[in-house]
Parts: C-alpha cells; sequence; structure tokens
C-alpha cells in the first residue's frame, strides 16, 4: 500500500479463495491454523465457478500487483548493468569471457542456480511449468482463485483481461497443456476469445521451502534465492529481508528456516536423482549441454526440455531456460 503510493504498478485490493475438490477436512485444517494465528479468514461452502469445489477458505483484502511495473520503477533508482554474461563465480571475483568483476558480497539470483560444484542444488531441485491462456472478457471477477493441489486451475483478472491457468508437471514430462483451460473458458465465459497463452517455469524444492540463503557451508560471502515454489512474487521480498539479515550476521527464525544448507535427505531428494540417473543412461538424438540428460522433444511448443533439471531449447538449439549456459 505505501509503495503504491509512490509509485504506479496497478496495485488492486481484492479477495482471494483457495479451494479445494475432494478434501475438505485437509483444507478446514489450513483454515483452523490461520485463525490461531489471527488472520481474517472465512470458510465457504463454494465459489461462483463451474468447477466441482466442495468447500474453500476466503483471504480478503489481498494484493493484485504488476510486477514487472514495480521492478521498471524500483529499477530508476538502482544501477542494473545489463549483457555481462558471469561464466564462473570463484570465492573472489566474477568472471566474464574476457574480465572480471571482485565482490565483496554476491548474491546469486538466477532462478536456477548455475554453479554446479557446490550446493548440489541440481539434486535438491526440480523445475515444473505451468500452463496459462489469457482470455478476452468483460464479465465481473473481482477475486482470484486457486485450488489447493498441483494442477488445479486458478484465474484472475488483469484490466480486460481473465487469466486462466493450471496443469502443473514436470518440465519434460507429458500431460495436459491447454486444451482443458480453453474448455474452462467457454464453459465460464462463453463470450471470451482466447487472446495469448503462454507456459511459466518454476524451480522447486524438495522441502517445498525457498533456498534463501549461503549459497554452500564451504562458500563465503556468496549467497542465493531460488525455489520460489510457484509463489515468485511473495517469496522474492521475503528474500529481500532474509539475505539482509544473513550478510549483516543476524540470525532469526527465518534465517534458520529458509537456509539452503538445512538437512535435505528425504524422499524427493532419491527421486530427483533417480530421474537424472534414468535420463543419463536413456538415449536421446540430444543431449542437454548442461549435465548431459536425455533431452525430450515437445511436439506443442516445438521445444527441446531437460526432465531433470529443466532447461530448455529452440527447435534449432538455442537456450530458452536454465540452468544450462551453453546452446546445443
Amino acid at each position: 500500500i505505501e509503495l503504491s503510493k509512490l509509485y504506479d504498478f496497478d496495485l488492486e485490493v481484492i479477495d482471494t479463495y483457495m479451494y479445494t475438490t475432494d478434501n475438505s477436512t485437509k483444507l478446514y485444517d489450513e483454515y483452523q491454523a490461520l485463525k490461531s494465528l489471527n488472520f481474517d479468514a472465512e470458510f465457504v461452502d463454494g465459489i461462483n465457478l463451474q468447477v466441482k469445489c466442495k468447500n474453500a477458505i476466503k483471504y480478503p483484502n489481498q494484493a493484485q500487483i504488476n510486477a514487472l511495473k514495480l521492478i521498471n520503477e524500483l529499477s530508476k533508482e538502482i544501477t542494473i548493468y545489463e549483457h555481462t554474461d558471469i561464466i564462473k563465480v570463484d570465492s573472489r571475483y566474477a568472471h566474464t569471457k574476457n574480465h572480471r568483476i571482485k565482490y565483496n558480497k554476491v548474491i546469486i539470483a538466477t532462478h536456477f542456480p548455475f554453479i554446479d560444484h557446490i550446493g548440489m542444488y541440481y539434486a535438491k531441485m526440480h523445475q515444473t511449468k505451468s500452463f496459462v491462456i489469457a482470455i478476452k472478457d468483460d464479465t465481473p471477477l473481482n477475486a482470484s482463485y486457486i485450488g489447493d493441489k498441483k494442477g488445479d486451475i486458478y484465474l484472475r483478472r488483469y484490466k480486460d483481461y481473465i487469466l486462466i491457468g493450471g496443469n502443473d508437471r514436470i518440465t519434460g514430462s507429458k500431460g495436459m497443456s491447454y486444451s482443458n483451460l480453453i474448455k474452462f473458458a467457454k464453459d465460464n465465459f462463453p463470450n471470451s476469445l482466447v487472446e495469448y497463452k503462454w507456459a511459466n517455469q518454476d524451480c522447486m524444492t524438495i522441502d517445498v521451502i525457498p533456498y534463501i540463503g549461503p549459497y554452500s557451508t564451504i562458500s563465503n560471502n556468496m549467497y542465493l534465492a531460488t525455489g520460489f515454489n510457484l509463489w515468485g512474487m511473495t517469496s522474492s521480498m521475503i528474500s529481500a529481508h532474509v539475505l539482509m539479515d544473513v550478510i549483516e550476521n543476524k540470525e532469526t527464525e527465518y534465517t534458520k528456516l529458509f537456509n539452503p544448507n538445512r538437512n535435505m535427505i528425504k524422499k524427493q531428494l532419491f527421486t530427483n536423482m533417480g530421474r537424472y540417473i534414468k535420463h543419463l543412461l536413456k538415449y536421446s538424438p540430444k543431449r542437454c549441454s548442461h549435465l548431459g540428460s536425455a533431452l525430450l522433444w515437445n511436439e506443442e511448443d516445438k521445444t527441446w526440455e531437460c526432465p531433470c533439471h529443466g532447461s530448455k531449447y529452440t527447435q534449432t538449439g538455442e537456450i530458452i531456460h536454465n540452468p544450462t549456459q551453453h546452446n546445443l
């Protein structure tokens, strides 16, 4: 609210509904947890959309913003150097192809971390895709909606458009993309037109908590923020506060909670490693330039995709998504 008094980034205050299609008990437990924190939430019977909804939690007075407009405004007050590809970071320098930059503190905020020899992020994360369509429709929609489990449909309005998303799945795997989203749009907004469609890509951690803090136990003065688990705008703001404390050597409950070097001996770690070994041994006409996994062809998007770490390439081999740093 205070930032919106200084900058224009399309701030709206709306209600958000989290709905469930099958497990009211689990959702009610979350509602009870919210009430124990004195959060002003409401447990309701349903939502005004054609989805099989048992119950929902209403979160009143949530902020909706245009993040790019906010970043554009804030960038005017800082110095940003562009077109400077960093190919290596050691204990004192960040290296470009022909130069090096000395640092006192460095934060790696590159979506998926690109330094592989420390931290084991190639084993502690994978990437998922989430599909979105933007329809042009003037139906009133004064709230945003999100399901309580992976793959549920979510939607919100932005100006003349309603954004409808879902079908979350691991990059490189098969599944529904846009067809059911278009059907949902036709069922709920029959006069709408699909204007745009795209896929987001997000880093997922083993325990669904972001990695924010020291890059590894042996890397002094190197920090990172990654693994935002589809909650990028919220987690980026949290990262800013946590990293300030970490860099100033202030230990808080949050620096402990988000510490990237916390215990990661969990089932998902072995699942990630098993997926990597499987695709390392699998035949493919194209192999990822990151760590050598077999790439899978996505016929709908016309892209090569890595099912292990989420690198994506165009049909002719140019990079679309990291962690790879090299074209095919």
